[in-house]
């Protein structure tokens, strides 16, 4: 297990909160997918980071941040 305990969004800025890179950065993803079973568990959890990002930031473009908190999953093997 990745100990990325301490990589959590600051919200409602949605940065990490140990490194300042945007959240999820990639210690946090590396967490993300050591604890979740399931790519498909994996996905439901960062649209839900992604529908906490889209209340905070309120409504605008959402093509980056979509990639930034979903898209990476598509490419995680399991």
């Amino acid at each position: 297990m990745v100990d990325g305990e301490q990589h959590r969004p600051n919200r409602p800025f949605w940065d990490c909160t140990a490194c300042g890179e945007q959240w999820p950065c990639s210690t946090a993803r590396e967490y993300l997918v050591a604890d979740t079973d399931t790519r498909t568990g994996l996905t439901l959890a960062c649209w839900d980071y992604f529908d906490r990002y889209v209340n905070d930031m309120g409504p605008g473009p959402l093509g980056e941040a979509f990639q930034r908190f979903i898209g990476w999953t598509r490419s995680v093997c399991r």
